[in-house]
């Protein structure tokens, strides 16, 4: 109720809405990522290579044998 109405004005506390998205494919769909995110106006993100983790599939080791392709990356945005 109350609290929502007041924190509804954010531009009055020099604030502004945003969101934070975190994306996770394999390094071979990096630069195809990149340009979806630029088209759509998102020209700041960041980007981490070998990325670790434990997912729908089974553990990731984060680390690239063979090439640059073979491993995940994570984008990190703010809209």
């Amino acid at each position: 109720g109350a609290y929502m109405n007041k924190s509804n004005n954010l531009e009055s506390f020099g604030l502004s809405l945003m969101f934070k998205a975190e994306i996770i494919v394999s390094g071979e769909s990096k630069s195809m990522v990149s340009a979806i995110l630029k088209d759509i106006g998102i020209v700041g993100f960041t980007i981490l290579d070998n990325v670790s983790g434990y997912g729908h599939s089974g553990y990731h080791d984060g680390r690239s044998l063979y090439n640059d392709n073979d491993n995940q990356v994570m984008f990190i945005a703010v809209g």
